[in-house]
């Protein structure tokens, strides 16, 4: 039994739900899928493909001196990309597409090919063409085309259904949809109540309060002890036009720890605008003085100044905050984030909940990086051109308190509306512990 003798006839619907058994046959069809696709103008091509945490213990489970068809994780991973297609790397969706010579004939295929890594785990494998379904599941053994079972419509009619039901259900958008994911997509890190990571998923999954993710919140300060400010953009969907902190970002996967996400960050957002467009990024941490947790009870406010002075003229410097009794401070919070998005051509506002954890930090600017709000014109106009800001802003916490209660809460997310009001001494202190520091090379 070949694969392109299964497909060759098909006028309506091909899926696949887990590929891993037959990534090869599936890569070797290029020429009948673009055909089928090409001829057949109502027919429809779906690939949901493992995820590499579903990989991962797939090939563990294959590791027995029983095991028939052994292919181990980096195998595995190199085989599914090449369906994908991933960086500059084309998947089967490319292949299919550039064998079709007719412009209009290639354009209506592109929308009726749908490649999607699922980041839920697949229940079992199956192959389904028009009306016909094939099921096969991994056990210690990796199965083959000819270990699909076909099913029986006949005798399987509840299982058929249960097979239907899920396919909608993963596809559907604000159902399953959420937890699907692009090649290139980005994915983070899921946590449940106890801050324990519990799986990787797509960041249109985090709006609900059943898990959070993980983030890091710089707060940037120059050395007169003022608080920068970033003001979101009106182009993007959540908190538009919203005051917002200095710097908020997720820990990536590949982040040892927090410590290292917030330098990544820190230069990201204040000097590397296009980073988070950008897909390999080498970012100099050099600049960056890492001096641990902040603990007056530990090392005075003293000793640092005497440490400062040894700084060179573009050190930066990063603390870990903590809270009242010395610990590092991590804010575990449901942030209500306010979101634009259209309907029946009107733009509407709704309020979606995410929870974060956020191990905060506070960074202090070089001399002449972020001294006034002219200088912050100069060194950082190239960050409002892309990307989510449109303008910064420096202020003391006392006129930040103030200008919140002079406009109200609705010029600011509740992100900064909880840290003033949470964490405004903290926030005292950090200025005055800084003014103290610098108030030398101030005056």
């Amino acid at each position: 039994m070949k694969l392109s003798d299964i497909i060759r006839t098909t006028k309506h619907r091909i899926i696949f739900l887990g590929i891993i058994p037959l990534v090869q046959e599936i890569d070797q069809c290029t020429s009948e899928l673009s055909h089928i696709l090409e001829l057949e103008h109502d027919a429809t091509l779906t690939i949901l493909y493992e995820s590499e945490n579903e990989l991962f213990q797939i090939a563990s489970s294959l590791r027995s001196k029983k095991t028939k068809n052994f292919v181990p994780f980096s195998v595995m991973r190199q085989r599914i990309n090449r369906i994908s297609g991933k960086g500059n790397i084309p998947g089967i969706k490319e292949e299919i597409l550039k064998k079709i010579r007719n412009n209009t004939l290639r354009t209506s295929a592109e929308k009726r090919i749908f490649i999607r890594q699922t980041n839920l785990k697949i229940p079992f494998n199956l192959m389904i063409v028009d009306e016909n379904i094939w099921q096969a599941f991994i056990t210690h053994n990796l199965p083959k085309l000819q270990d699909y079972i076909k099913i029986d419509h006949k005798i399987d009619t509840r299982f058929i259904s249960e097979i239907e039901n899920y396919l909608e259900f993963l596809i559907k958008e604000k159902e399953g949809n959420v937890y699907l994911s692009k090649p290139d997509e980005e994915l983070i890190w899921v946590y449940d109540s106890e801050a324990k990571p519990r799986g990787v998923f797509p960041r249109a999954s985090f709006y609900t309060t059943d898990y959070g993710r993980y983030v890091v919140w710089i707060l940037v300060f120059n050395r007169n002890g003022e608080l920068l400010l970033q003001r979101r953009n009106m182009r993007t969907n959540d908190n538009r036009g919203l005051w917002d902190k200095s710097i908020g970002g997720h820990v990536d996967l590949s982040d040892v720890s927090t410590a290292m996400t917030a330098k990544r960050e820190l230069i990201e957002e204040m000097y590397l605008p296009d980073a988070e467009y950008t897909k390999y990024l080498a970012a100099d941490f050099g600049d960056i003085v890492d001096y641990g947790e902040w603990n007056l009870r530990k090392r005075t406010d003293r000793s640092f100044r005497s440490q400062f002075k040894s700084l060179g003229p573009y050190d930066w410097i990063l603390f870990r905050s903590t809270d009242n009794k010395g610990l590092p401070l991590t804010i575990k919070r449901v942030s209500e984030r306010t979101f634009h998005h259209m309907k029946n051509n009107k733009e509407v506002l709704s309020i979606r909940k995410t929870i974060f954890h956020a191990d905060t930090f506070f960074a202090i600017a070089p001399k002449g990086e972020l001294d006034d709000n002219e200088t912050i014109k100069i060194n950082l106009t190239a960050s409002t051109k892309k990307g989510v800001i449109s303008e910064y802003k420096l202020t003391t916490i006392s006129e930040l308190d103030q200008w919140i209660k002079e406009e109200g809460t609705n010029n600011f997310t509740d992100d900064i509306l909880s840290i003033i009001a949470e964490y405004r001494e903290m926030l005292e202190q950090i200025s005055e512990f800084i003014k103290y520091s610098f108030e030398c090379e101030v005056a």
